[in-house]
């Protein structure tokens, strides 16, 4: 079985020395220093043909990206939709929104991606 989870750190954690974290950053880490990414799976689709189960999730997560200026966190974010796409087959850049995160004060970026995942 995959899980998105597992699928996503390897992917993301490279582009920020490892401060990448599925849903939160845990409490021992909250002093994280920017750049960090926070990723979460926001919704999953079941494939069904007919009356068949196809084993296999239409998977949508959120990955949001925290840096100390836009600039930074737009190009971080650039690498993140290339690494996505060339790592995930059949994964699909959905949208991207820029943001700015008043409890920490730093740039934000969140961004849709969805991609397959077999279940078996």
């Amino acid at each position: 079985m995959t899980d998105s989870y597992v699928i996503l750190y390897p992917i993301l954690s490279p582009l920020v020395d490892g401060n990448a974290y599925p849903d939160y950053i845990p409490e021992q880490k909250h002093k994280v220093k920017p750049p960090y990414i926070i990723y979460r799976e926001i919704s999953a689709v079941a494939d069904n043909v007919l009356d068949e189960f196809l084993e296999t999730e239409y998977t949508r997560v959120q990955i949001d990206v925290y840096h100390t200026t836009h600039l930074a966190c737009r190009k971080l974010s650039n690498q993140i939709i290339t690494a996505m796409l060339s790592n995930i087959s059949h994964c699909e850049y959905v949208s991207r929104q820029r943001l700015y995160d008043p409890d920490t004060a730093l740039a934000r970026y969140s961004m849709d991606f969805q991609f397959f995942i077999n279940l078996d």
